[in-house]
């Protein structure tokens, strides 16, 4: 067994190293062929941890024939409850391809879904789940603990920002498609209204405290920040974002901002512009 399988299952719950099979090869169908490709290259795990008082399911995906200290980059999955959860044969897409840049990728499915304990808070004890992630990378022998950054997909940006507002270990983060008020959001998108009200009781308060356009000036100065999206994005609008950079310059917050017009949440249309900008900024920043 490798060292990243025998530290995680000492800090876990439970531990399983994913196989692609021919079962999540027949779910996978064209796409297969590219997860077999990247399945050379690394080395994926499921897990169960602690946090608070409940049981979380997570994921974890190296590079394979790690040899030195390795920075870590924390994965923030988009999406709500079961919605959006990485599935086994997920892990060997965006974590596999940020894994083989010569990253250790860990990530929380947050609490209150299927395979998680507790309540989906979006920012609540959700995030607790992702920052507890911290106790598990510092298990790991393989891991540079000064070198950690965080990725996070929409929802999972906003995540992100709350993150950095929190702790200080975050060396640089990317986010995607990230919302950055939820009062923008659920004016634009009215079926969030009842979201937010379940997950958190939608008080005005609470929207605040997940949107980090009011407070820009909580995030850390020494973390650099690059923030991608698409202008066409239906789903979480672009609108507001050269003004947040604007506020992030004014309290010297180390940054880039790259909106693509031609693009939409998915963010598909420029994927692979936006992965070798990605595989820059973690080269420059955190390696």
């Amino acid at each position: 067994m490798s060292t990243i399988f025998n530290d995680l299952k000492k800090e876990t719950v439970s531990v399983e190293r994913v196989v692609l099979d021919e079962k999540i090869k027949s779910i996978l169908g064209e796409s297969a062929a590219y997860a077999m490709k990247m399945d050379k290259l690394i080395e994926p795990y499921s897990f169960k941890y602690s946090s608070g008082q409940h049981k979380v399911s997570g994921f974890l995906v190296a590079p394979k024939n790690i040899t030195s200290k390795t920075p870590v980059v924390v994965f923030n999955r988009g999406g709500t409850k079961d919605l959006g959860l990485i599935k086994r044969g997920q892990l060997f897409f965006k974590p596999a391809l940020l894994a083989s840049w010569g990253y250790i990728i860990i990530g929380s499915q947050y609490t209150g879904n299927s395979s998680s304990e507790g309540k989906d808070e979006r920012g609540g004890e959700d995030l607790d789940s992702v920052l507890e992630l911290e106790r598990l990378i510092k298990g790991l022998k393989d891991a540079d603990t000064k070198r950690i950054g965080m990725y996070g997909q929409s929802r999972g940006g906003m995540m992100t920002y709350m993150a950095l507002a929190r702790v200080g270990w975050i060396k640089t983060a990317i986010v995607e498609g990230a919302p950055i008020s939820l009062f923008e959001s659920q004016n634009n998108r009215p079926e969030l209204k009842e979201v937010f009200i379940e997950a958190f009781g939608g008080l005005e308060a609470e929207l605040q405290k997940r949107s980090v356009v009011y407070w820009p000036e909580k995030l850390p100065k020494a973390t650099s920040l690059l923030i991608i999206h698409g202008e066409k994005d239906e789903q979480v609008s672009s609108s507001s974002l050269k003004e947040f950079a604007q506020k992030l310059t004014d309290h010297q917050i180390k940054h880039k901002l790259k909106i693509y017009k031609d693009d939409d949440h998915s963010l598909l249309r420029n994927k692979a512009e936006i992965s070798q900008l990605e595989k820059d900024w973690l080269k420059d920043y955190l390696s």
